[in-house]
C-alpha cells in the first residue's frame, strides 16, 4: 500500500503481511514499514491505520501480490 502525506508530494510504502481480530473484536494489521519511526514490523488497528498512522496522510494506492505458482 502507498500512503501520501498531507503535502500531497511525499509518499510512503507499507506492506500488510497479516491480519487478525483481537479479543476486543478490533481488526489488527501486521505491517512491514521501512521507516525508522516504526521499525521493520509492527501491529496496528485498522482504524488507527486509516485515521492516525501519520497526521494528514491518506491511503491512496493498493498493490496486490500473489504467491508464485
Amino acid at each position: 500500500m502507498r500512503i501520501t502525506f498531507s503535502d500531497l508530494v511525499t509518499s510512503h510504502f507499507l506492506v500488510v503481511i497479516g491480519s487478525a481480530i483481537d479479543n476486543s473484536g478490533t481488526q489488527v494489521l501486521k505491517i512491514a514499514d521501512p521507516s525508522d519511526a516504526t521499525g521493520n514490523v509492527t501491529s496496528i488497528g485498522y482504524s488507527a491505520l486509516m485515521n492516525d498512522y501519520r497526521p494528514g496522510a491518506i491511503w491512496d494506492q493498493t498493490y496486490f501480490t500473489a504467491k508464485k505458482a
